[in-house]
């Protein structure tokens, strides 16, 4: 059965960064959820958003996101203990619930591995070479480069496993689907930081070409058993 993203957001905030205080921990969680949408955790949080593109992190002060989210400094406070460090945990944690949010209408719409990979190719690429990722892997990198490295790249890849891999059950043992999986994410995310030329991962010719020449000659494809003939 394919994770949803209440499963998965769950999963996220018992893993996402193990550092976390006790301090931190307090402030609210679960506050992006669909259906607690307009609460105020929500709304500090989707002012950071707005500040983070605009501005980017290292820029983006506690007043700027009290105004955006037309509240306090102290009400921020008093929502996630810890100021601004905690409400930049907080937006990792929503992006990452985001980021899988959007991946999953084109990972269940597909009807063949081919273009199922093909389409989660081209729209995380999209999430991720756009907007605050690109923004901050250029003006703070020193907030990215760990997330996707060493033992962040293992938390990354883990949650790749655990959320895209049930999708490419229909296709392939569960071994194998992780194992495919974990290729492609390496595959985005070295496209993210440092672009190829001539390979646009997000057009989806390129992106088919990709998957044509290179991952499925390289999966072992899940055979459907042969019906006995009755005499």
């Amino acid at each position: 059965m394919t994770l949803t993203m209440r499963h998965f957001v769950s999963y996220c905030l018992r893993m996402i960064e193990g550092t976390i205080s006790a301090q931190r921990s307090h402030a609210p969680t679960r506050w992006f959820q669909p259906e607690l949408a307009g609460t105020l955790p929500r709304r500090i949080v989707d002012a950071a958003c707005v500040c983070i593109v605009r501005w980017g992190w290292p820029k983006t002060t506690l007043e700027d996101i009290a105004r955006e989210a037309g509240c306090s400094r102290a009400t921020i406070y008093r929502t996630f203990p810890g100021g601004k460090d905690a409400v930049l945990e907080a937006y990792r944690r929503h992006a990452v619930a985001s980021f899988f949010s959007d991946l999953e209408p084109a990972l269940t719409a597909e009807q063949t591995l081919e273009g199922t990979l093909v389409e989660l190719l081209v729209v995380s690429t999209e999430q991720l070479t756009r907007g605050d990722f690109q923004r901050r892997l250029i003006d703070d990198p020193a907030s990215i480069l760990p997330q996707i490295s060493f033992e962040g790249l293992s938390r990354v890849l883990g949650f790749c496993r655990v959320f895209i891999a049930p999708h490419l059950d229909r296709f392939m043992p569960r071994a194998e689907a992780n194992r495919v999986v974990e290729w492609v994410a390496r595959l985005v995310l070295s496209y993210a930081v440092t672009e190829a030329p001539g390979m646009n991962l997000s057009d989806r010719a390129t992106a088919r070409r990709l998957v044509q020449t290179r991952i499925l000659p390289g999966i072992t494809i899940k055979t459907p058993p042969t019906p006995t003939r009755q005499t």
